[in-house]
């Protein structure tokens, strides 16, 4: 695909994408779903369009965006306040499993946080696998019919997939972050799954890559709510401007630190100052403030500091 094509196509999904959420994830719906921070009806929408698929190989039933031009994807949602975990299904557990050569399933993904102590092991079970561990944190698992997550297997690190809608796991205890997301603490117990469930991690999916690609990812609605946002994509993909946004205006000053982060990133790209390469040399953002968004009845948001654990 030639950079004219790139170009027009990334135009065509913003702006598809602008119109579906103008049309339909307005202050009324966004308040009804405030609870639960997901609207299922506008999921389904997202599916159908093909927008929940965007960032993965066209081989997987994507258009290959890359991170940038994704980010770009994310940023409306944010200034649309859009209750949809776009992020956490097609750009983390989506790119976990295509990045590995796996099947990406059809339906709602998410991806299980990699947190500091956490051990999740993956091992052989006759000509399937067993997992075994327990995931802290997982966001909107409640409804996601597909659960994916690193692991560490016999052979190193592994990306396994679950069906949470044939395998329900008992040991479930349901949470909320600041923002009112779902964020669930799921016990493994010794689950088993089929061969083609468990693959070995693709080059760059690790714990770290997941990090970073999450911590993007969730600046980049933000970016989008607050206008103008932290960072702004040019017509190449590129980061072209990082503002000092004054997070603590928004009651958020612990998050004052990630504008920094992303300009010292852009720095140390030179002059590949694509998104994607920022995924490498991102500083480290977990441990800096985080901002989260939480709906407000009127439909706007609200901006609060969390401590960024994952995705969110």
């Amino acid at each position: 695909m030639s950079m004219d094509d790139s170009a027009e196509l990334r135009r065509m999904l913003l702006e598809s994408l602008d119109r579906v959420l103008a049309d339909l994830a307005t202050p009324e719906r966004v308040q009804a779903v405030d609870d639960t921070a997901f609207d299922p009806e506008l999921w389904q929408q997202m599916e159908e369009l093909g927008f929940s698929r965007a960032p993965l190989p066209e081989d997987a039933g994507g258009v290959g965006l890359g991170m940038g031009d994704f980010c770009a994807l994310l940023e409306v949602c944010g200034r649309h306040a859009a209750p949809v975990p776009l992020l956490e299904s097609a750009g983390l557990a989506g790119w976990m499993l295509a990045a590995s050569g796996a099947e990406v399933p059809d339906g709602l993904l998410c991806a299980a946080p990699v947190l500091p102590g956490q051990a999740i092991r993956a091992t052989r079970d006759g000509a399937g696998w067993r997992l075994d561990g327990t995931l802290e944190r997982v966001p909107q698992a409640a409804y996601a019919q597909w659960l994916v997550l690193l692991a560490d297997g016999p052979d190193g690190p592994c990306v396994a997939r679950l069906d949470l809608q044939a395998q329900p796991l008992a040991a479930r205890q349901a949470g909320n972050n600041m923002a009112g997301e779902g964020r669930d603490r799921i016990d493994l117990g010794g689950v088993t799954l089929a061969a083609d469930d468990v693959v070995p991690a693709g080059p760059g999916v690790d714990a770290e890559a997941l990090l970073t690609r999450g911590a993007l990812g969730r600046v980049a609605p933000i970016s989008g709510a607050l206008q103008p946002g932290v960072i702004g994509l040019d017509r190449d993909g590129a980061v072209g401007r990082v503002r000092q946004q004054p997070f603590h205006r928004h009651g958020a000053g612990a998050g004052a630190d990630i504008p920094e982060a992303f300009a010292a990133a852009r720095a140390e790209a030179g002059e590949n100052q694509r998104a994607d390469l920022l995924l490498r040399d991102l500083p480290v953002v977990g441990e800096a403030g985080f901002v989260a968004p939480r709906r407000q009845r009127h439909g706007r948001l609200r901006w609060v500091a969390t401590a960024f654990d994952g995705a969110g």
